[in-house]
């Protein structure tokens, strides 16, 4: 009986050593896991944070299109008025040496017309006074 007793006590021990060290063990799992928790937290905040960057990119990329899309199509416009202009200027380059033709010839007429009648002036005049001498 006394045996049966020291052997109880003996597997009592036991069973409160084993206790002891599934208590700590469980401890530390529960330590563990407030850790990954506190992880998980600060992931998952690492992540919102990247969606709200990422959300803020994309709206800036599209702000970006959108203007390099309005900057396309002004170039494209100033291209057209820069050829229309290439064009009205050499028109108007045309236009110029027709007008300073048209100007020589006018000149021209007019001088020649001017000089006729000084020249009938003088032939009158010429008359006029041989008469008189």
């Amino acid at each position: 009986m006394v045996t049966s007793i020291c052997d109880r006590l003996v597997s009592v021990e036991e069973e409160c050593d084993a206790l002891a060290t599934s208590e700590t063990k469980a401890s530390e799992y529960l330590a563990e896991l407030d850790s990954l928790r506190a992880k998980h937290s600060a992931l998952e905040c690492q992540i919102k944070s990247q969606i709200e960057n990422d959300s803020g990119l994309a709206e800036s990329l599209e702000k970006t299109k959108s203007s390099l899309n309005r900057a396309d199509d002004k170039i494209r416009q100033l291209t057209k008025d820069k050829e229309l202009l290439k064009s009205m200027a050499e028109s108007t380059k045309g236009s110029m040496n027709e007008l300073q033709a048209e100007k020589r010839r006018q000149v021209s007429t007019h001088v020649r017309e001017f000089n006729a009648k000084i020249a009938d002036g003088m032939t009158e005049f010429y008359f006029e006074n041989r008469c008189s001498i």
